[in-house]
């Protein structure tokens, strides 16, 4: 007879011992999850020392003002990649960009032939610790998010959640303020720009239910010459309004609800494309929902949604054909070797969508040959000749590829082999706004 393992006087013995065993886990689970949901300590004290242990590990050398290290990337590129700059092929203008050049957080100015024509003298890094409202919290809590080059030479920055700062080329601070605005900045018509901004807390009961309120952004127009807000639009209002709450409540977080990361206005020059929309309506894009809205830019009423295809989508633009164009993150895991630096769902892209029809084409997307992918991040800009000049930021790349996706202009913000420093921002200007580096400063 073989050998069974245990005999049944064992078995006797073992159950009452499994059973007990189980119910035991059994219970521990059951105090577990009573200790979660009524936040009995010591739940809380452990949540804040895992969420302590996390930043640590993320920006510690940048609390520590050792490296900047929340702006650091992957490098998708060999360390040996060398620019291409193929000027007959680009749209003609010079090249506003926005990273960490040097350890200083500013802007450059870059020529056709990719040399460096100018480098606004000023550091937002210390600008957040000396001059900001809401000082830094360490020598690198600092970003800018949204950023434009005016004809003059002067530059807009959003220093993210803390204000807006126009900085004259010279490095002078024409004015500032502290009205909380973030991510991208959009000039009009009339001698303003609009904002995502940050407001005080919203009471419970209205998109999240319970708790003690939540966080939701609204949008604001700003002065260009004074930097004073002279609108505001409260989107929770919006939504509330005309009973139009499911499209932000079904996510249960209170905060950040719905990540508003993009305003645009339809200007006068391309209105006539859009049949459904008017000039100074606005384009709004909520990263956390996949979603891009069109509000009236009188009533403020919504006039047009859309829910994907895009995921956690940046910078929506109306176009002079009558579309609009978007990146799509197609956010979905880290760049690294193992997926050809294209994250879990093949890289991002830019597509373009008929808001009548709601038809969805893809214009440009990466591959294994031309990785393209930034998974938190990104601007693009449709060009005059149909080029599209993209910001890969969290990739630390400016490029411009042709409508059959040839790149034929490139910048890499590169720091040792393997790491880049975010490219928050790429615009293309009309060569004209390169005369003031002529001037020079006094």
């Amino acid at each position: 007879m073989g050998f069974s393992g245990f005999s049944k006087r064992s078995k006797k013995i073992r159950f009452p011992l499994i059973l007990s065993a189980a119910c035991g886990v059994a219970l521990a689970f059951l105090v577990g999850v009573a200790f979660g949901h009524f936040r009995i300590p010591p739940q809380p004290q452990l949540e804040l020392g895992i969420r302590t242990l996390k930043i640590l590990r993320l920006e510690g050398l940048a609390m520590m003002g050792i490296r900047p290290t929340q702006h650091m990337g992957t490098m998708a590129l060999p360390p040996d990649w060398e620019p291409r700059i193929e000027p007959a092929e680009m749209q003609p203008g010079v090249t506003f960009l926005v990273s960490v050049f040097d350890g200083r957080l500013t802007a450059r100015l870059y020529g056709m032939d990719g040399s460096l024509l100018h480098e606004w003298p000023v550091d937002f890094f210390e600008l957040a610790r000396e001059n900001a409202t809401h000082k830094a919290a360490h020598k690198f809590h600092a970003l800018i998010h949204g950023a434009a080059l005016l004809p003059n030479g002067d530059m807009l920055a959003n220093l993210d959640g803390r204000g807006t700062y126009r900085i004259s080329a010279c490095g002078d601070i024409v004015w500032k303020n502290d009205n909380r605005s973030h991510h991208a900045l959009t000039l009009d018509d009339s001698g303003g720009f609009w904002t995502p901004v940050y407001v005080d807390r919203y009471a419970p009961n209205t998109l999240v239910r319970g708790g003690e309120g939540f966080n939701f952004d609204a949008i604001a127009r700003f002065d260009l010459e004074t930097g004073e807000q002279t609108d505001l639009i409260d989107l929770v209002k919006v939504l509330t309004d005309d009973r139009l709450e499911g499209l932000m409540a079904i996510r249960p977080v209170r905060e950040d609800v719905g990540h508003l990361n993009d305003v645009e206005v339809l200007s006068a020059e391309i209105a006539d494309a859009f049949p459904e929309f008017n000039a100074g309506d606005l384009l709004l894009s909520f990263r956390h929902f996949n979603q891009i809205w069109v509000l009236d830019g009188e009533s403020h009423k919504l006039k047009w949604y859309m829910t994907g295809p895009m995921i956690g989508q940046h910078d929506p633009d109306f176009q002079a054909d009558g579309t609009i164009t978007v990146f799509d993150n197609r956010a979905g895991g880290r760049p690294t070797t193992e997926n050809a630096f294209l994250g879990d769902r093949g890289g991002s892209r830019v597509l373009k969508i008929d808001p009548m029809s709601r038809t969805v084409t893809t214009v440009f997307g990466g591959s294994g040959e031309e990785p393209f992918y930034s998974h938190f991040r990104g601007k693009h800009q449709v060009l005059a000749n149909g080029n599209i000049l993209l910001a890969e930021t969290d990739a630390g790349r400016a490029f411009e590829v042709t409508p059959d996706g040839k790149v034929v202009w490139e910048v890499i913000n590169s720091y040792g082999d393997d790491t880049v420093f975010w490219m928050m921002d790429a615009l293309r200007y009309p060569l004209s706004y390169g005369d003031f580096v002529e001037v020079g400063c006094t």
